[in-house]
């Protein structure tokens, strides 16, 4: 629902997306969020199954995210970050940038990631700072591989502006890292 705030919760053992949501004016801060198979938050807009709308003015904070995104190699799934926002418009394609507005993403812990920590499409004025990164990329992965997500990246973007990384702490101690830390 429009004006949500998800707070204070402890999220475990799910066997998809922890959280998936299609609204604006939205909060999501201080919860726990471990041993999600797929992604930790997901806010997507599936236009061939007619789902959902763009969400605006959206902050995540102060969350944590634990051991997620281990049961998730689907090479045609868009979702496959641990925190995503993604629209696709018709015929699978990425929607244009502004779609998704006013995102900010800040001060959470993302600590052991099967995949890549952040994918981003069809953004405008995303800020992403202050989070810390670590123990990601434990395997290859192939998720996103049929839309052209490389799973190699710390944070992957397609069709956003305004786009602003600042102060992320990223520890580069997994198997699977190639040391793009930014992918447009």
């Amino acid at each position: 629902n429009r004006g949500a705030i998800i707070r204070n919760n402890i999220i475990r053992n799910h066997r998809a997306r922890a959280l998936m949501l299609k609204t604006s004016d939205v909060i999501i801060e201080n919860n726990k969020i471990f041993h999600s198979q797929m992604s930790g938050i997901t806010f997507e807009v599936e236009k061939y199954w007619m789902e959902g709308d763009y969400g605006s003015n959206i902050i995540i904070r102060h969350n944590h995210f634990i051991d997620c995104g281990y049961g998730h190699d689907n090479r045609g799934e868009a979702a496959a970050g641990i925190i995503n926002f993604v629209g696709m418009g018709d015929r699978k394609k990425y929607a244009s940038a502004g779609q998704f507005k006013n995102i900010l993403i800040e001060k959470n812990i993302i600590n052991g990631a099967y995949h890549l920590p952040f994918v981003f499409t069809s953004c405008k004025n995303l800020t992403i700072k202050n989070n810390s990164i670590s123990q990601t990329h434990f395997q290859p992965s192939r998720a996103g591989e049929a839309l052209g997500i490389d799973q190699r990246s710390m944070i992957w973007l397609r069709n956003c502006t305004g786009v602003s990384v600042n102060k992320n702490k990223y520890e580069r101690n997994a198997k699977y890292y190639s040391g793009q830390e930014l992918n447009t």
